[in-house]
């Protein structure tokens, strides 16, 4: 649909400057210049057009790069990629503060279980340390690691 959309600002245009110069009446001609300068403009910011109609959150960006850099074939191609852009789709997840709190509270009892699994008494200082641990951090004893 831009495309049909495009052609018609081109057709515009051009129509309007070559019934301009075909055409002997002074008020003819300048009504058809006026009409092929206002399709020039339109064509101009056409990216601007296609990030309005599309609803771009990022619209505000995509004028600033056709106004200021517009003129460049570069710019201009530029804003028009990123206008016809299909914007991304955000999923927003609504999560009530009991369903918070009953997450972290099963979270922390999964870390709780987890860590007293796997600890182990020291032999030396009778203080809990980690079952893998070759060292007590307590007493600073060298121990056998229970798990391997």
């Amino acid at each position: 649909m831009y495309l049909v959309r495009l052609i018609t600002l081109i057709i515009l245009g051009l129509g309007g400057f070559y019934f301009a110069g075909s055409v002997d009446n002074q008020n003819l001609r300048f009504i058809s210049m006026m009409a092929g300068c206002l399709a020039v403009i339109l064509f101009y910011f056409y990216p601007m057009y296609e990030a309005h109609f599309r609803k771009q959150p990022n619209f505000d960006a995509i004028f600033m790069v056709n106004l200021l850099l517009g003129w460049t074939l570069i710019g201009w191609t530029v804003a028009l990629i990123w206008a016809l852009r299909e914007p991304e789709i955000v999923a927003v997840v609504n999560k009530s503060k009991t369903d918070v709190a009953e997450s972290h509270k099963a979270s922390d009892a999964a870390k709780v279980h987890e860590a007293t699994k796997q600890m182990v008494e020291c032999p030396f200082c009778a203080e809990d340390i980690l079952a893998k641990a070759r060292k007590c951090k307590h007493c600073g004893s060298e121990v056998e690691p229970a798990i391997h």
